[in-house]
Formats: structure tokens, sequence, C-alpha cells
């Protein structure tokens, strides 16, 4: 995996800017592994995506996961940082396989990992209860085929009970959760944080500044865009200092 510094973190900017909110995430993991498509990540299971991007963010920003999230009672701002670390460990912890399978009377199902396409187009359904139905019908089959099949989907409803509880079993990994308290209120809640929203928030930033930063040398020195992000940080750190000194 390549980390998100230089050019690679400008190209990853590039490309989630144009993707839009469901495909940021693929779009970001296309570039830090060179050779990938953001096709292909879509169709990752999102346990093992949300832990790709916990990797990535401990290689491209540091050991610690931090953000701002408004209070959910009074709206205040909350910071908060978590070890990046951690929720790897948790993530893998959680881990189970890409599939899950079991048999009711004369039928067997074999249920997949949910990926963003499925969330996708269970979240056009504006009933929760039909959402939750496309999303179980489209990670299903039954005895190998869909379970948007007839025969299948009967099967299905009879089985409905134990697919949402394997649903779930297969993904506790989806989830990453914090702990935050408000100063403001005092109020205490773990919130779910949304993986592909918070790096792209922190490629959004980086990319700005880094930006910023092109900006200001090659206006002070003519140097080209390529040239710039071929430098180290550490050099272009230096060569900022004595323009701003």
């Amino acid at each position: 995996m390549t980390p998100l510094r230089g050019r690679f973190l400008l190209e990853a900017w590039d490309r989630a800017s144009a993707a839009g909110d469901r495909g940021r995430a693929a779009a970001v993991l296309s570039v830090a592994r060179p050779g990938s498509t953001p096709a292909e990540w879509d169709a990752v299971g999102i346990p093992e995506l949300n832990l790709e991007l916990a990797r990535l963010w401990h290689l491209s920003f540091g050991a610690t996961l931090n953000g701002c999230l408004p209070c959910p009672q009074c709206g205040a701002r909350l910071e908060f940082g978590m070890s990046v670390q951690e929720v790897i460990r948790e993530l893998e912890a959680q881990s189970a396989e890409p599939t899950l399978g079991w048999t009711l009377g004369d039928d067997t199902f074999s249920m997949r990992m949910a990926n963003s396409l499925d969330l996708a187009a269970a979240s056009s359904e504006a009933d929760l209860v039909k959402a939750r139905r496309v999303l179980l019908e489209r990670c299903i089959e039954v005895n190998g085929n869909p379970a948007t099949d007839a025969g299948a989907s009967a099967a299905l409803r009879e089985s409905e009970f134990l697919a949402e509880t394997n649903f779930e079993r297969l993904h506790r990994a989806a989830e990453v959760t914090c702990q935050v308290h408000c100063f403001d209120c005092g109020h205490y809640e773990a919130v779910d944080l949304d993986l592909p929203r918070f790096l792209w928030a922190k490629v959004r930033h980086g990319a700005g500044r880094l930006l910023h930063d092109v900006h200001e040398l090659a206006s002070t020195y003519g140097w080209s865009e390529d040239a710039i992000l071929g430098m180290s940080e550490h050099r272009r750190a230096g060569y900022l200092e004595m323009v701003r000194s």
C-alpha cells in the first residue's frame, strides 16, 4: 500500500472529488493500491473495506484517528482522537469469513458481505423494511440461485430471522465506534465513525494544504508542480521555512 503523500495525495483528492460520496473510498484506495480500480474496491465487503481504510490512515496520517463531530445533544463541536492501531486490532479481531452458509429444511443458503454497491441499492428505497429486504436479497443465494428469484425469495422469507442474525454476525467489523463527551452539556455517547467520510475529510484537508505549499514555492522560485511534489517532505518544508522567514 502506498501512503497518501505528495502527488499520491493530490491524485487521491482528484479522483475522490469526482467520485461523489458513495465512490470516494474506492477512489482513494485505487490510488493507494496502484493497479487496482475503483470498481474492484466497490465489490469489497464493507468490513474488509473499513480495515483497509484504517490501515491506509495509519500509513498516511499517523497513529491517531482524529476528527470532529457535532454533539448529538446540543450541537457543539466535539473533537476526538483514538489510536488507529487499536481500531485495526479491533477490526481484525471482529473480521469473519467473507461468506456464511446455513441450511433450513431442504434449502441451502450462502451469504456474502455487503459492499458499497449493495448499500447504494438499499439506500434508494425509502421504506426501511424494503431497504433491508433489498440488502439481504443482494447478498444471499439460495440453492445456488440469486435470492431475487421467485422460489429463492420465498425460501428467504422462511429463513428471514436467521438471515438477519447471520448478516449481523458477518458484519461485526462494519462499524467503528468512539465514546465522545461534550464538555458543554455533559452528554456521553458512543458514535459510529464513518471511516470513508473521515478519511475523505483528512485527504481533502491535506490536499488543500499541499496545494497551498506548491503555490507558495512555485510563486517564489518558479518551480513546476512536478518538481515540488518530487521533493521529500523534509526538503519542501525547509524551503517553505526560508520563504516564510
